[in-house]
C-alpha cells in the first residue's frame, strides 16, 4: 500500500471532517466527484482517495490532477468494505471527528456538507445520510430508510415522491453506504465495515450494529447529492442486473441474517429473502437477458445457504 500525502491546509475549518472516496478503475467518475467537492467548498485536506488496485491509470491521473489530495494506493482490490476501511483508519489516525464515506460515482450540491456535520455536532446523532437524487433524471434515489424484515432489506421512504419536494428530515434505522457520515466514536466502539460482505449489505450490517449499540441515525433532507445509480457495480438501469450484483445481493442476505438475527426476525428475513428478494432479482436478471446473471444469482443463494462466505475471485473483480 502506497500513500501520497496531501498538503496541510492552513485555513482548515473545524471540526475535522474526512471524506473517503473509493476508486476502482473509475477515474472519470472519481475526478467528477472530487471536482464537485472542491466546487462545493470542501478543502483538499478533507478528501482521501483510496484506489482499490486499479489498472486503468487512475493513480497517475489523481497524482497529476490533485497533488494536494491524499491518495492511498492498495496493492489489490479489497472490495467495497475493505477498501473503505483503509481510508477510515487513515481518517481516524488523522484525528477526524466525522468521516463521510462517499461513492465515487456521485456529485454533490454546494453546501451539502454543513447539514450533515451540524446533525452530528449539534443534534447528537451518530450517523447521517443526505437526500440522494438520481444523477441522470434528478428523481429521488434514496432518502430515509427503514429495515423491513419481511422484505429482507432496507426500504427507502419515497412513496409518492414526497421527499423530492420536502425538506423533511427524520430519525431512521438505515443510511445507505453510498453517502454515510459517521462519528468517529461509532467505528471505535463497533468496528469497521465488515469486509466479508465484499459489497452490498455492509451498510445495513453497520447501521444495525450501530443501533444495537445505542447509536442514532438520521436522514438529512437539507443535504443533497447525485448518484449515477450503481455504475460501479455494473447496474446500468432499473431493468438490468450484472452478475456481480446478482451474486453478492443473493449471498450477503444470508450472511447478514446469520451474523445478526435470531428467532422471529431471522425467519421473517429468510422468508423475505427466499421470496420477495429472489423474485425481484430473478425478474431483473430475465430483463437483463444475461444468462451469467441468472447463474450468479443461484450461485449466491447456494453459497449463502451452505455457508460459503469467502469471496470467489471471479466475483470480486467488479468491485
Amino acid at each position: 500500500m502506497i500513500e501520497s500525502e496531501g498538503a496541510t491546509m492552513k485555513n482548515y475549518d473545524k471540526p475535522n471532517v474526512k471524506i473517503i472516496i473509493l476508486n476502482w478503475n473509475g477515474k472519470n467518475d472519481t475526478c467528477e466527484c472530487v471536482d464537485s467537492l472542491l466546487n462545493a467548498g470542501c478543502v483538499k485536506s478533507q478528501i482521501i482517495i483510496v484506489d482499490n488496485g486499479s489498472n486503468d491509470g487512475s493513480v497517475a491521473v489523481f497524482c497529476e490532477r490533485y497533488p494536494d489530495i491524499k491518495t492511498i494506493v492498495n496493492d489489490a482490490n479489497l472490495g467495497y468494505a475493505g477498501g473503505n476501511n483503509i481510508g477510515i483508519r487513515k481518517a481516524i489516525e488523522s484525528n477526524a471527528e466525522y468521516i463521510l464515506i462517499l461513492n465515487n460515482d456521485t456529485t454533490v450540491e454546494p453546501g451539502f456538507l454543513e447539514p450533515l456535520v451540524n446533525t452530528l455536532k449539534n443534534e447528537k446523532y451518530d450517523i447521517a445520510g443526505p437526500k440522494i437524487l438520481n444523477y441522470w433524471n434528478k428523481e429521488l434515489w434514496a432518502g430515509s430508510g427503514s429495515i423491513i424484515w419481511f422484505a429482507a432489506s432496507p426500504i427507502q421512504r419515497k412513496i409518492l415522491g414526497i421527499f423530492n419536494k420536502s425538506t423533511y428530515s427524520r430519525k431512521t434505522t438505515f443510511v445507505t453506504g453510498c453517502a454515510m457520515m459517521v462519528r468517529k466514536d461509532v467505528f471505535i466502539k463497533i468496528g469497521m465495515l465488515d469486509p466479508e460482505y465484499v459489497a452490498y449489505y455492509e451498510d445495513l450490517d453497520f447501521c444495525y450494529r450501530a443501533i444495537n449499540n445505542n447509536f442514532k441515525c438520521k436522514y438529512v433532507a437539507e443535504s443533497i447529492i447525485y448518484h449515477k445509480v450503481s455504475a460501479t457495480g455494473g447496474f446500468i438501469g432499473k431493468d438490468t442486473l450484472s452478475p456481480f450484483q446478482a451474486y453478492f445481493n443473493a449471498r450477503n442476505g444470508f450472511l447478514f441474517c446469520k451474523k445478526n438475527l435470531t428467532r422471529f426476525k431471522k425467519w421473517q428475513f429468510l422468508l423475505g429473502h427466499f421470496s420477495f428478494r429472489f423474485i425481484y432479482f430473478f425478474i431483473l436478471a430475465l430483463q437483463s437477458k444475461n444468462v451469467e446473471s441468472l447463474k450468479k444469482l443461484f450461485q449466491g443463494y447456494k453459497d449463502g445457504v451452505f455457508g460459503y462466505v469467502k469471496e470467489r475471485e471471479e466475483n470480486v473483480g467488479s468491485v
